[in-house]
């Protein structure tokens, strides 16, 4: 049920919910206080996510000067990902 919720807020159908989902919307409060509790649990995963990702892909040991541009870049190409994926809703 919850990833059916985050589902559907990668969808961009946060309006939606908990219209859109199966079960009866009495049963969304029973897992969050609000859509905005939903949206930042949401955010947190995908932060924890990318972030994890950034550390695996960054090759920590180089210069800082390209360290810096080396984490900009790589920031810039997950951000525009997700962009990219949560207009085609196949982020999850």
């Amino acid at each position: 049920m919850i990833s059916s919720l985050k589902q559907a807020i990668r969808q961009q159908e946060f309006q939606k919910l908990p219209n859109k989902l199966v079960w009866q919307s009495g049963s969304f409060y029973n897992y969050y206080d609000s859509k905005e509790a939903l949206f930042l649990d949401v955010y947190v995963d995908e932060n924890n996510r990318v972030r994890q990702a950034m550390i695996n892909e960054i090759d920590w040991g180089m210069d800082m000067v390209e360290l810096v541009s080396q984490i900009f870049r790589t920031s810039r190409s997950y951000i525009s990902s997700n962009k990219n994926s949560f207009r085609n809703g196949t982020i999850l």
